[in-house]
């Protein structure tokens, strides 16, 4: 397991849950647990395709990320996880058309962000 604390303003705690799948310098985990202070309380988890609301700047419209995968670096020692993205038609450049029903997911892509 892995752990994370420095819990300096504006970090969060992340903690990896259960054994994981070592490949080269990584680390593969399925689960993971996080808080904004170090209080085992407030602790929230996400696991291996959950999805979640999240904004790629801070004055951006909010999408819906699904999460692919999670792993540690330990060569960098980063916490990393590998999310696709999925935007509404009036979020692309076209924005939203005829062709387009009223729940509709324009397009979807694949990044790796760092975690906290």
């Amino acid at each position: 397991m892995s752990a994370r604390s420095d819990t300096a303003p504006g970090k969060c705690f992340v903690h990896f849950c259960g054994e994981p799948l070592k490949v080269s310098q990584y680390l593969f985990y399925k689960r993971f647990q996080y808080s904004k202070s170090s209080e085992q309380s407030s602790l929230c988890a996400l696991s291996l395709g959950d999805f979640f609301f999240a904004r790629m700047s801070a004055d951006s419209d909010p999408c819906i990320a699904e999460i692919k995968l999670l792993f540690e670096d330990r060569a960098n020692r980063e916490s990393l996880c590998s999310l696709r993205l999925y935007f509404l038609p009036e979020q692309s450049p076209d924005g939203r058309e005829p062709r387009h029903g009223e729940v509709c997911v324009a397009g979807a892509f694949v990044c790796v962000c760092y975690i906290c």
